[in-house]
């Protein structure tokens, strides 16, 4: 669930993020945080947190420079949650 529910979260999040929409920044950052967490994916849940916390702080262009950390880590963590399962399989 979570690698389907995870990209149009991040689409989401970049969206509000350019439209300078803190209030959905630190919304869609803190859903992200929580399902990021609860799959073990700890790194990405921190920068969630980050994220969280910029939105909060009205810190417009640090959020939208934090969104795009954001796509590649998951990138990578999506790389390797997919290796996990097809070795599980």
């Amino acid at each position: 669930i979570y690698l389907e529910d995870a990209p149009p979260q991040l689409t989401a999040l970049r969206d509000a993020a350019k439209a300078g929409d803190m209030p959905a920044v630190v919304r869609l950052a803190h859903a992200l945080k929580s399902a990021s967490h609860n799959v073990g994916a700890s790194q990405l849940g921190e920068r969630c947190r980050q994220l969280d916390q910029l939105g909060k702080s009205g810190a417009t262009e640090d959020a939208r420079s934090m969104v795009s950390t954001l796509d590649s880590h998951f990138r990578l963590l999506r790389a390797r949650l997919l290796h996990v399962i097809e070795v599980a399989a």
